[in-house]
């Protein structure tokens, strides 16, 4: 066996053990009676991966289960993932389109590697090496990465650190595509002792991590650490009795809701296997009630059974700051994790289709909350339209736009309006009822003319663009507020 083959798995027959002094019930994931370890569960709670020796004692690949009404699946191999090397520690990331592996197989820069294999429509497909400068030839594992997929956090083998294991804790940032070369994290996350497999949990500022560090209850403890305001990390705080045990506790995992959680348990006839309990009775350190989910499907509106691989912007209207995300090309599934009590807005594009935008107002959502939307983008074509739902006007006023909250909303409609040089619209200004109609009638032709004139600030030809004011004569079901709107129509398509 290579040499950092065996660190996979080093501590793991009688490691990763949470004895908690609650009652815990099977998942039933006994799989042919073999060892089971390190579960990560997805975001949405729905699957569960797990590596198991369920072909030869000691060999690992990685199984996976779907959650479905009647229950839990039997676990498959996960086949295309898993060689005839060990496949280990697997990670699902926070938009459940890429699955991290740690593996020994052949292809990698060193004995043990960090992989990651893309999603299709069910399943995951071959691992690709993450090469440098994430992987060297040294060990390079266990890791995570964040809800907004910009850092990576993995575990690397450091030969200054005291005792057997030698793991530190890195991380790496993602620019134009790229991983950045990855720096060890500071004290106090890293400490003179082992510190191993960093899970970042669904907040993006919470890390559970093991470490072998003096003042747990024996060999590896987990622990929890918190990014603070600047960057700067807290002390670790040691997860207490009811987590940490005199063995090796290691990896656990926690679904989005954070109402559950899942580790491996040590059983005398069957080795180890996974299971789960509610969070509810443990320490406030694993619970996660900062954050909401907003999932959905991205689809064709002309053909529902089209799925669409688009880009998902979401901006915090607060700070500015933006978060960019991608639907699954194979079955238009994506799914984002955000804080709660803030609020967004939402912009999705596709070549070839009109762009969707829209609000998402959290600022009142106290408790966690898993948000259904699904998405039907619009073919551009002649007589399609789309509602300009992040633009802003300022009440009965004559300047029409609150710029600071509708400049990003105009960019995207002159963008959409220059790489489609062909496109001519109507730009249809509308209000509620409220008010004269004459008046109505004047404040939708401003608002139109006020984006009329902002296209051609831009560049856009005068020639491609028509301006019309409705008033109220064109309502939308719902609330008032809907109809105060600016809707685009394409007029000709060349």
């Amino acid at each position: 066996m290579l040499k950092h083959t065996h660190k996979l798995h080093n501590g793991f027959l009688f490691g990763v053990i949470l004895f908690l002094a609650v009652a815990v019930t099977s998942c039933g994931y006994n799989y042919a009676n073999r060892s089971q370890h390190s579960p990560t569960v997805s975001p949405d709670g729905k699957m569960l991966i797990f590596q198991s020796d369920h072909e030869n004692p000691g060999k690992y690949d990685c199984v996976v289960k779907f959650k479905t009404n009647l229950g839990w699946t039997p676990p498959v191999p996960l086949l295309f993932a898993n060689t005839k090397m060990n496949t280990a520690g697997p990670f699902i990331t926070y938009d459940q389109n890429n699955l991290l592996l740690t593996s020994d197989q052949k292809g990698g820069k060193g004995d043990v590697d960090l992989w990651i294999a893309k999603r299709g429509k069910a399943l995951w497909g071959r691992a690709v090496n993450m090469g440098a400068p994430v992987n060297t030839a040294g060990y390079e594992g266990f890791g995570s990465i964040s809800p907004d997929s910009t850092t990576l956090y993995f575990t690397r083998e450091c030969d200054e650190k005291k005792g057997n294991d030698r793991f530190c804790i890195f991380r790496s940032i993602k620019v134009n595509g790229q991983w950045t070369e990855p720096v060890r994290m500071p004290a106090p996350v890293n400490s003179e002792y082992s510190d191993f497999a960093p899970i970042i949990m669904a907040d993006g500022t919470t890390i559970i991590f093991a470490s072998n560090r003096p003042g747990g209850r024996g060999g590896y403890d987990l622990y929890k650490t918190e990014m603070m305001s600047g960057g700067a990390w807290s002390e670790p705080v040691n997860l207490g009795d009811e987590i940490n045990t005199k063995y090796d506790d290691r990896i656990v995992s926690v679904p989005a809701s954070g109402d559950v959680i899942y580790y491996s348990h040590p059983e005398e006839r069957s080795g180890r296997l996974v299971y789960r309990i509610r969070t509810a009775k443990l320490p406030a350190e694993m619970k996660s009630s900062s954050i909401i989910t907003i999932a959905g499907t991205v689809t064709d509106k002309n053909d529902a059974s089209k799925a669409i691989g688009a880009e998902i912007r979401v901006t915090d209207v607060q700070t500015g700051g933006t978060q960019v995300f991608s639907s699954n090309g194979e079955d238009g599934k994506y799914f984002i994790v955000l804080n709660k009590r803030k609020v967004y807005e939402l912009s999705i594009s596709r070549k070839g289709y009109l762009m969707y935008s829209a609000r998402l107002d959290l600022a009142d959502v106290k408790k966690y909350d898993a948000i259904i939307r699904d998405i039907e983008l619009v073919p551009i074509e002649a007589g399609a339209s789309m509602i300009l739902n992040n633009l802003y006007f300022r009440l009965n006023s004559d300047s029409v736009f609150d710029y600071d909250k509708t400049r990003a909303e105009l960019s995207r409609l002159a963008r959409l309006m220059q790489v489609n040089p062909g496109m001519k619209i109507e730009i249809g200004g509308h209000t509620d009822s409220t008010g004269e109609e004459s008046y109505n009638a004047s404040l939708s032709e401003k608002r139109a003319q006020a984006v009329y004139g902002y296209l051609v600030s831009q560049g856009i030809s005068r020639d491609r663009l028509v301006a019309k004011g409705y008033g109220c004569s064109k309502p939308l079901a719902g609330a008032p507020e809907k109809n105060r709107r600016v809707e685009v129509t394409i007029l000709s398509v060349n």
